[in-house]
């Protein structure tokens, strides 16, 4: 049972004072602690991103519905600190006419091969031939795939094929009849052969974006195609002072009402200092 003469004696104007002046301190620690936040802790926060960033190397694994995906961890930079810790990520920002707030230089190879061309009753006219008036013949091909989600290569050539006056080579067969065939063969120029490629046009759909592993707490770029010998072999990239530009930070504004326990000091009516312990709504006039 609650003696309430003896909390009374607790609510005393002496004790009232000391009980005061000790709330206000600890709210001031509070206070201050949470100003330099954005100073020391954030600091400290970049620092381990940046040490994940020198460390981290480029690997491969899979996202969460088993597709394969490149990722390196992204350093954490200002503008300042930027030709410091990446020159050429630095250039790249000088470049651009608005205020970078992230960017990244990805460099990809393609690994691929070319399927056999041929007229086939699937693919007619792949390749077509027309004599000219020299004598020589181009030779046209036209190369088509679709690999679906986005990602397709087309190409078009010709191969331009012209031989070499009077001389040819004799071929002899004999025919099923037992009758002996002698044919002469044109010779092909070799150095008046011409092949152009004026069409090669590639669609690749490339998926990549920031995200935060769970594993380690780091901020990584992830690349990711399905577009057939896709491999990465260098990724870099950097965020910079995105806490500092307005647009960002009109996404995410400051909570102003809290709804929380409360604990504070004043004066009542005679002037005297008193505190007060509870629960209710607080509307936050100032935030760091």
């Amino acid at each position: 049972m609650i003696n309430i003469q003896k909390l009374k004696d607790w609510f005393t104007p002496s004790k009232q004072r000391i009980i005061l002046l000790i709330a206000v301190f600890v709210m001031a620690i509070f206070l201050f602690k949470d100003c330099g936040r954005t100073n020391n802790d954030d600091q400290i926060t970049q620092m381990e991103q940046n040490i994940a960033a020198y460390k981290d190397s480029l690997h491969k694994e899979r996202n969460k519905v088993g597709e394969w995906q490149y990722k390196h961890a992204v350093l954490a930079s200002t503008n300042k600190t930027l030709e410091e810790q990446n020159s050429e990520l630095a250039a790249e920002v000088e470049k651009q006419k608005g205020k970078v707030i992230y960017l990244s230089k990805i460099n990809v190879q393609l690994n691929q091969t070319i399927d056999s061309l041929m007229n086939t009753p699937d693919n007619p006219g792949s390749i077509t031939v027309n004599p000219n008036d020299d004598g020589s013949q181009d030779v046209n091909w036209k190369y088509a795939k679709d690999y679906g989600d986005g990602n397709s290569r087309y190409m078009e050539g010709t191969a331009k094929i012209v031989f070499r006056n009077d001389t040819s080579i004799t071929k002899t067969y004999i025919s099923p009849n037992g009758d002996t065939i002698k044919l002469k063969i044109p010779l092909i120029d070799e150095d008046s052969v011409l092949v152009s490629i004026p069409i090669d046009k590639m669609n690749v759909k490339l998926v990549t974006g920031l995200e935060r592993d769970k594993k380690d707490d780091v901020l990584r770029i992830f690349v990711r195609s399905e577009y057939p010998g896709f491999n990465v072999t260098n990724i870099e990239g950097a965020i910079i002072d995105p806490q500092k530009d307005e647009l960002i930070k009109s996404y995410f504004p400051n909570k102003r009402w809290v709804i929380g326990p409360v604990i504070g000091g004043g004066f009542d009516g005679d002037l005297k200092p008193t505190i007060f312990v509870g629960a209710g709504i607080t509307f936050k006039l100032i935030s760091f």
